[in-house]
């Protein structure tokens, strides 16, 4: 190796060397970890936003969002020579300002690295599901609804129940009325017949 080739290859690595202190770290597709916003359950008219972080110093990112596979918004994060050294997340935030039952799906963030090296690193996702307030609401009208039927159910079979020991009182209150009365009180025929039993029994003596 002459010197002129030993010159290049010196050129070479120091040129190596510096960009890699200009942007940081040479980063590779491991070392960057892209965290999600958890899976979320919501009513639709209401406002969530999901988050995607990467756990990286990067000088300059691009940000795809993706719903079921399909792209739906992207973004560019730079970030400042100066901040580089502190450790914090970069993110990027989806905002839904007033969601609907069509947002109900599975959003995956997808990180691309252009500087210093170019690496595409994707995050586990958030899957969104929007339920109908409407359906609750009416849910639980037929709550309401039930409760005061049962309620009015057990009223009137305790109504019921009340009016038939009232009326069978009176009818037993008036039945041993009538069975006292009867037997206090004879018949004409039995007082003649007990007038002539003792008229013929005063005739033997």
């Amino acid at each position: 190796m002459n010197g002129r080739q030993r010159m290049k290859l010196l050129l070479s690595s120091l040129l190596l060397t510096f960009l890699c202190a200009h942007f940081s770290q040479c980063v590779s597709s491991d070392t960057i970890v892209v965290k999600q916003t958890p899976d979320v359950s919501v009513q639709d008219g209401e406002t969530i936003n999901i988050t995607c972080c990467w756990t990286e110093n990067i000088e300059r990112t691009r940000v795809y969002w993706l719903k079921n596979q399909i792209f739906i918004k992207n973004e560019t994060n730079h970030k400042p020579q100066e901040s580089l050294n502190q450790q914090e997340d970069s993110c990027s935030t989806l905002i839904f300002p007033n969601i609907t039952r069509n947002d109900s799906g599975r959003y995956i963030c997808r990180v691309n690295v252009e500087i210093p090296v170019f690496k595409d690193v994707e995050g586990n996702g958030t899957i969104i599901t929007v339920t109908s307030r409407e359906n609750k609401d009416d849910n639980t009208d037929h709550h309401k609804d039930d409760g005061v039927f049962i309620f009015v159910l057990r009223c009137l079979l305790i109504t019921a129940l009340f009016s038939s020991l009232l009326l069978f009182q009176c009818w037993w209150t008036k039945t041993r009325n009538t069975s006292a009365a009867s037997g206090s009180k004879s018949t004409p025929l039995q007082r003649r017949d007990g007038d002539q039993q003792e008229h013929q029994e005063h005739q033997e003596r």
